[in-house]
């Protein structure tokens, strides 16, 4: 079983798949991206990392991740638009949503944050299908506490994981539920239903089943 689980991971994180758009939203008619299989320890909905990066290729998982860019500065891209982040920028990538990072001509040091929506769903129904708007860099001036917040969520996350005290994992579980409870209180949301969902399910069910 072990080897056709491994077959399973090449498939869907190396093969790449070929996006047509036929109306030309998108900008683009040809990409190619892969679908990144993420596994948190210890049962934990919410993964963290601090790492550097040259280039992460255009991928998309079911995880919801927030990058908070710690040192230097990164190109991201979120399907078809392109951002410079600088020290101390974050932002959210929803879940299934196309993006990447790239390094520019500076060092970078970046903090993930990739939290599973099927956790947040146990408690708010529908929050799978939400889609927020979390963007550091592109707020006012007098709208940076909201972010601030955010960061502070971060922080505190990532000290539970780090401290694992007695029972952080429900802690940290609780500090994931506030902190979808302050984006959907905070930042402009709405619902969505990608056309491509079902089949991009299916095929994550087979992989999860194989590797089950």
């Amino acid at each position: 079983k072990g080897i056709y689980c491994k077959i399973a991971q090449l498939y869907f994180l190396f093969c790449s798949l070929t996006l047509k758009d036929k109306q030309n939203e998108r900008g683009y008619e040809h990409v190619k991206y892969f679908y990144e299989v993420i596994q948190s320890d210890d049962g934990i909905p919410v993964k963290a990392f601090v790492h550097s990066i040259n280039t992460i290729e255009l991928h998309w998982h079911d995880q919801i991740e927030i990058l908070l860019v710690l040192q230097g500065s990164v190109h991201v891209r979120e399907r078809t638009k392109s951002y410079l982040l600088k020290e101390n920028d974050l932002i959210l990538f929803n879940s299934n949503e196309i993006h990447n990072t790239s390094r520019t001509d500076e060092d970078n040091m970046l903090l993930a944050l990739q939290i599973s929506p099927e956790y947040c769903a146990a408690c708010c129904p529908g929050f799978k299908r939400m889609v927020f708007d979390c963007k550091s860099f592109l707020a006012r001036e007098n709208d940076r506490e909201r972010f601030d917040e955010i960061r502070r969520f971060m922080t505190r996350i990532v000290w539970e994981l780090n401290k694992k005290k007695k029972g952080y994992q429900l802690t940290v579980g609780s500090e994931i539920n506030l902190l979808a409870a302050y984006l959907i209180n905070h930042f402009d949301c709405h619902i969505t239903e990608d056309k491509n969902t079902a089949g991009k399910q299916r095929d994550i069910a087979r992989l999860r089943r194989t590797c089950g």
